[in-house]
């Protein structure tokens, strides 16, 4: 153990509490999985720090983590702060941290013994180990950072969300059936007033790059009860999980990759926690209490994890609109850094300041980062952004085209934004040729969806005489004619990668066993 400036004996022999290791068997399933496998990178980049004594920047990265109520960094920087490295030597300071780790739950160092390093300090010292526990404790990290106990039964009358109506069925990909490939999809969009679902984007694909595709589509095309804010119906996000198994019945648990994610989570791996305990959440053959899930989730977001910390901004959006306090910001900063769903949003939040709070640099940096990414949901909206943007200094006409290419290997997707946005970055570039081609694909895939294309029928006007209308493309007007029922028609399987099979209804009568549940 280093010891920056000499600390007593005392102090010396406090160890810093290590990550969890992941075991290497687990790799290659987190490998395949479309979220990032490097998910406690925080908590193991201020270790590693640490181990190799650059101490300032482990002190930075477990402070993060402190605020939100990881005991781990906590503890660690109580140790730091007894032996003054990466901060001045403060004893007091240190056992603070150490009272409010244990308060958090980290059980790395006993009660009595945390108790008798408080009981040497004197009246001055001890009230300063107090002050830390009150900004940092328990009862002040539940008051200022978790997102309370808010949940679908209990009590919100303010606010209610999205519920499912009736299902598109998903087909199940053909090269899936032919190496009879198990997969999960967890999904997250936005629900309309109408009833239809719009700007998807994936949460956990599993494996990455199989299921992903069908299971959009399949949510585009179904229907859903829009949620409601003080009795008149609003937009708001809803989350659906489907499961792909070529298992009879249809269990969660008969997914081979869960049973390995689970023993993951019973490991401590915040990965394995953040998916075990999302799907808990969303699954009940999982048989995992509620609460139980929720802390999985939770303690992944504590140590690091940017997807759980991006889940967790979600809950606090739900809480904010039951009438509680806005935290999100406070996680979705630190997922913002790694995860793209919390780059978009983040961006999205900053926006909807007023004009003299926006911070234009944050905004630009961040639209950078998303920009590199491969995810359609981010890809659609930093083009949106780049080519029709409401702020002018964030207009970035080349950046918007550049983005053009890897937004067009989504293009067999039913989403009409991913024709609508490639349309915008054409225009904006004076190519508006390209730009009628991109717009008259969106409008026939918005049609197939029933959604009111008056806007992009005004658009598509615009652009046959090279002209450019502004907006936001994704604040699509609701559809003004009824609602057909669900079509689960049979998809021209042509032009999709992959090809795609039967759907649930036919198991019984195919020798794959193939389900689909959701």
């Amino acid at each position: 153990m280093r010891n920056q400036q000499g600390s007593s004996e005392k102090w010396a022999g406090i160890p810093v509490e290590r990550p969890t290791t992941m075991r290497r068997w687990l790799w290659p399933i987190l490998a395949a999985t479309a979220i990032s496998h490097n998910a406690d990178a925080d908590f193991t980049s201020a270790y590693k720090n640490y181990r190799e004594g650059k101490f300032a920047e482990a002190s930075a990265e477990f402070m993060e983590l402190a605020q939100l109520g990881h005991g781990a960094s906590q503890f660690n920087l109580g140790a730091m702060s007894v032996r003054g490295e990466g901060t001045e030597k403060n004893t007091a300071i240190g056992v603070g941290w150490m009272l409010a780790a244990l308060e958090n739950g980290y059980d790395g160092m006993t009660a009595e013994k945390v108790s008798g390093f408080k009981n040497s300090l004197n009246t001055e010292q001890k009230a300063q180990a107090d002050s830390v526990v009150a900004r940092y404790g328990k009862a002040a990290i539940e008051r200022n950072a978790l997102p309370g106990t808010y949940s679908r039964t209990s009590a919100c009358t303010q606010f209610s969300q999205p519920e499912r109506e009736t299902l598109a069925e998903p087909t199940y990909p053909l090269n899936a059936l032919s190496t009879r490939q198990d997969g999960i999809v967890v999904l997250q969009f936005t629900v309309g007033i109408d009833g239809l679902a719009r700007d998807p984007h994936v949460l956990i694909g599993l494996p990455a790059g199989i299921f992903e595709e069908p299971t959009i589509d399949a949510v585009l095309k179904s229907r859903f009860i829009p949620a409601t804010r003080n009795g008149e119906k609003v937009a708001a996000r809803e989350t659906l999980r489907m499961t792909y198994s070529m298992e009879e019945g249809g269990r969660l648990w008969d997914v081979r990759a869960i049973k390995k994610i689970s023993a993951a989570a019973e490991l401590g791996d915040p990965t394995g926690m953040f998916i075990f305990g999302l799907l808990g959440t969303l699954d009940r053959t999982l048989n995992v209490p509620p609460d139980k899930a929720r802390d999985m989730i939770l303690s992944a977001a504590q140590a690091g994890h940017p997807q759980a910390q991006y889940w967790i901004a979600e809950q606090m959006e739900i809480a904010r609109l039951c009438g509680g306090d806005d935290k999100r910001k406070l996680w979705l900063k630190p997922a913002a850094r790694r995860d793209v769903n919390a780059q978009i949003d983040l961006v999205r939040m900053y926006l909807a300041a007023t004009p003299e709070q926006l911070n234009i640099d944050e905004i630009k940096s961040l639209l950078s980062t998303a920009a590199n990414s491969d995810s359609a949901y981010a890809l659609k909206h930093v083009v949106a952004l780049y080519a029709m943007p409401p702020v002018p200094t964030l207009a970035d006409k080349a950046a918007a085209l550049a983005a053009v290419p890897r937004l067009r290997k989504y293009d067999d997707s039913l989403d009409p934004h991913i024709n609508e946005v490639m349309a915008t970055a054409y225009a904006a570039n004076g190519d508006f040729k390209n730009a009628v081609t991109q717009e008259e694909r969106a409008i026939k895939k918005a049609r197939k969806l029933y959604w009111n294309t008056i806007q992009m029928d005004e658009r598509l006007a615009a652009y046959k005489e090279s002209r450019v209308l502004t907006g936001n493309l994704f604040d699509v007007p609701p559809t003004k004619e009824p609602l057909p029922e669900v079509a689960n028609e049979i998809d021209d399987c042509s032009k999709k990668k992959g090809g795609c099979g039967r759907r649930a209804r036919d198991r019984l009568e195919t020798p794959t066993g193939s389900h689909i549940s959701h």
